[in-house]
Formats: structure tokens, C-alpha cells, sequence
């Protein structure tokens, strides 16, 4: 596996995960020494990341850093703050995803975590269409029921469920996998929610996210006060579509037939600290 680049330090618990898989290097941009200097205290839960030799630690902007970096990424995660803080919204404009697209090798991946909670309808879309307007190759995943994670490709990606079965089992992986209840390929595309196809209609008409106009970071701040989930989730209810229509040979999954809350969150304090 070649070079990975993950935005945004928190609680590490992204780039630890990152640090499970044999990388050859990992990049990770945090824009705020505080962070990096508060984030030992998640050391032992998230694998000590800053101490992996594979580990290249940037103080930068993400955005600056991928606009002056010579390098080229397999894979790029984006995991910024909510797009109603001050200066947040430039990470989910047309032109960072034109950004992140550019620096991807040619088989490479973005993955974008998106929200579904105080943020309207209205703006959800525009950051699903915002994203697909650069990625044309867009899947869908929810790993807990008020979050998504985008994935987009340059080109179509080609899925072996037998080989991503083989990497869940590598041991520091499986053992991570392990910590948010997700033992099986069965219980990860659980989580799968749609593709290309159904995105390509759900995004049709409406408005992008771009530098000239910065829609989200004036919206989303009129949601702050209001429960969204829910209705987005019915957004993408109508689109929902089994695995197994982009997974070739995977076992029927549950019924396409999902609203909010369907299924017990994964990622939860007491999975990640074992208490």
C-alpha cells in the first residue's frame, strides 16, 4: 500500500485506525498545535500514531498543504469540524474536492465524513451535490446513525468482497474493526447506503458549495438550534440501495427499507475504551 493523508487530529482516532494498515506513509495535517498537544490524552485507545515511524506530522492548513505538496496520494481522508464554524466551510467547496481529486493517483479514494445532524436538508444536499460534481464514482456509507462517509473515485472502482474480507482479517485491522462491533464483511455493509447511481439523481438540480459564494458556512448556522437527522435521513431514504447491487457476491443484507435509527451505532465510547 502506498501514501495516505488524513486531515484533522481530534481525538486521533481516524489516523490511529490509518495506522493499522501497512501504509508505506502516512501524512497527517492538523492546523492546531493544541490539538496535537491535547490528543495524548486518547494515546491508549488510538494506537500512539505520532510514535509510527511511517508517520509525517504537518502544522498546516490541509487545504495549503495538499496546494503546495509535490505528492500524490492512494487515499485522502477528510474529517474537518462542523461547516457552521468560522472557516470550516472552504473544506467542503467544489474547489478543496477539485484539490483532493488532483492530488489522488489514479486508482485512489477521498473519503469525506459528513453530518447529518444541524444541517437543513437544503445544505445537506448541496454538499452531496457539491461532492459528486468533482468525484463522478460517489459511495455511501453511515457508520453510525448521525454520520456519513462519503467515498469517491476518480474512476469506477473494481470491489472484490473476498479480498476486503481478507484485509478486515489482518490482525491490528480485525482488531480495530473489532472495537466498534464490525467482526464480519456482512456487519460493514450493513452500513452501505447508496452508489453512483442513486447519487447521480438525489444531487440532480440545486446549488454547489463553491469559494465564490461559501453557501454552507452562512446556512448551516440557521440549523444549529434544530434536530436535522432525522429528515435528512428521509432524504436518502427514497435512494437507499442493497450492497449487493455494487458488491458482486456478497449475501443478501437487510431490507432496503431504512429510516433513522434503524440500527444500534457502532462507534460509541464504551466500544472504543472497553469499559
Amino acid at each position: 500500500m502506498g501514501r495516505n493523508s488524513g486531515g484533522r487530529h481530534g481525538q486521533r482516532g481516524t489516523i490511529g485506525s490509518v495506522t493499522t494498515f501497512p501504509a508505506k506513509k502516512i501524512t497527517l495535517v492538523e492546523l492546531e498545535q493544541a490539538v496535537i498537544e491535547g490528543s495524548h490524552f486518547f494515546d491508549h485507545v488510538n494506537y500512539r500514531p505520532l510514535e509510527d515511524p511511517r508517520m509525517l506530522l504537518r502544522v498546516a492548513d490541509a487545504r495549503n498543504y495538499l496546494l503546495v505538496t509535490p505528492d500524490f496520494y492512494d487515499v485522502i481522508i477528510s474529517e474537518p469540524s462542523n461547516p457552521w464554524m468560522a472557516g470550516i466551510a472552504n473544506v467542503f467547496t467544489r474547489e478543496f474536492f477539485q484539490l483532493g481529486y488532483d492530488k489522488l493517483k489514479p486508482e485512489g479514494v477521498f473519503c469525506q465524513w459528513l453530518q447529518l445532524y444541524k444541517i437543513s436538508p437544503e445544505s445537506f444536499k448541496t454538499v452531496l451535490r457539491t461532492f459528486h460534481a468533482v468525484f463522478p464514482h460517489v459511495y455511501v456509507f453511515q457508520p453510525q446513525d448521525k454520520d456519513l462517509v462519503l467515498v469517491g473515485f476518480k474512476t469506477p472502482p473494481v470491489f472484490s468482497p473476498a479480498e476486503i474480507e481478507k484485509r478486515m482479517h489482518w490482525p491490528k485491522v480485525a482488531q480495530d474493526l473489532k472495537r466498534i462491533e464490525v467482526t464480519e464483511l456482512k456487519t460493514l455493509l450493513d452500513r452501505f447506503r447508496m452508489g453512483p447511481r442513486e447519487i447521480a439523481v438525489l444531487t440532480q438540480k440545486g446549488p454547489l458549495n463553491t469559494d465564490d459564494n461559501n453557501i454552507i458556512e452562512f446556512s448551516t448556522p440557521k440549523s444549529l438550534f434544530e434536530e436535522t437527522a432525522e429528515l435528512n435521513s428521509q432524504v436518502l431514504e427514497p435512494f437507499r440501495r442493497p450492497a449487493g447491487d455494487y458488491f458482486k457476491d456478497v449475501l443478501p443484507l437487510k431490507s432496503p427499507t431504512w429510516k433513522y435509527g434503524d440500527f444500534r451505532p457502532a462507534n460509541n465510547l464504551k466500544s472504543l475504551t472497553g469499559e
